[in-house]
């Protein structure tokens, strides 16, 4: 943020809310993806559920 506000921009944050059912829907067509080869990260369901307790909305 400091480098944005220093070089003279305006930083925003966009949040797009989701609930956790939606998060491990995306979560599982993305995984999908990495096991097809075409997705460097692949997220297991432990990482999810630690991400997902763990987040504070903004």
């Amino acid at each position: 943020r400091a480098l944005i506000s220093d070089s003279g921009g305006r930083w925003v944050l966009v949040y797009l809310d989701a609930d956790s059912t939606e998060i491990r829907r995306r979560v599982a067509a993305m995984n999908t993806l990495a096991e097809e080869g075409d997705l460097a990260l692949y997220l297991t369901q432990d990482g999810l559920e630690r991400y997902l307790s763990g987040f504070e909305r903004p």
